[in-house]
């Protein structure tokens, strides 16, 4: 079980499930958001609010492997895999960010960055509409 530590010093944190003791405490740069687990179980990403940073720490030995900083705060995220399972893509919903980061995972870098519109189209009926509805 992993466990992100807000307080310095930040870190995720390896639980034993059977004996529930700490085996491992992994710095990370800034208090821990969110943690996420790839598709393939081999990394975790935590992701840091304050610190504007993704850090995907190695499973297999317990170490960060690399990270990736934004503009903007780090928050949910979710993944895109690979035909045989891997991970391709972290796709990191940011800060104020109406719309979310593309994170090639190969690459370790910020790829794109996609804004979706400030007023969606065709979702809601005008308020004149709700006037003709008929009541029960």
């Amino acid at each position: 079980m992993l466990l992100g530590i807000r307080e310095d010093p930040c870190s995720v944190d390896v639980i034993d499930t059977s004996s529930l003791d700490r085996t491992k405490s992994i710095s990370v740069d800034g208090s821990v958001h969110n943690i996420f687990v790839t598709p393939d179980g081999k990394y975790a990403v935590s992701g840091s609010i304050e610190n504007k940073a993704a850090t995907v720490i190695d499973l297999t030995t317990e170490k960060v492997a690399w990270e990736v900083k934004f503009d903007r705060g780090v928050r949910p995220m979710t993944f895109e895999a690979n035909p045989d399972g891997s991970t391709r893509r972290i796709f990191v919903q940011l800060s104020g960010v109406n719309g979310f980061a593309v994170v090639d995972f190969a690459s370790r870098k910020e790829v794109a960055r996609i804004i979706l519109p400030e007023q969606p189209g065709g979702l809601a009926a005008p308020k004149s509409a709700w006037a003709r509805l008929p009541t029960a």
